[in-house]
């Protein structure tokens, strides 16, 4: 895409066109569903996701120019679902053998009370 560019000004800084657009455009996905910090992966998504999309409408229908690129219509892109949270831990038995040795000698210690 950077070397279809029409317009010598434009090409020359190209890359840095590209990066601005970046931000505007994660900017935008960010402020339209109202992310955390937690979700900055899925937003970052979404940004990688309007650049795939602006390439394949560039590829079938050349503009010759970024500027299609700062009036993209976000409301293209979704977001990949939040990953579920993690499985449970797995509960330690209620009563395990170091577990048992720790309540016997404390039950020595208090001199067997309670047993008859």
């Amino acid at each position: 895409i950077l070397t279809r560019l029409q317009q010598e000004e434009e090409a020359q800084y190209a890359f840095e066109t590209l990066v601005c657009h970046a931000f505007v455009l994660l900017e935008q996905l960010w402020v339209r569903h109202t992310a955390t910090y937690m979700m900055f992966n899925r937003v970052l998504h979404g940004v990688r996701e309007c650049f795939r999309l602006f390439i394949a409408q560039e590829w079938e229908a050349p503009s010759r120019s970024l500027l299609p690129l700062r009036d993209f219509d976000i409301s293209r892109v979704t977001l990949p679902p939040p990953i579920g949270p993690p499985p449970p831990l797995s509960q330690p038995p209620a009563t395990s053998p170091a577990r048992e040795r720790v309540e016997a000698v404390a039950e020595g210690a208090r001199g067997g009370e309670g047993t008859s």
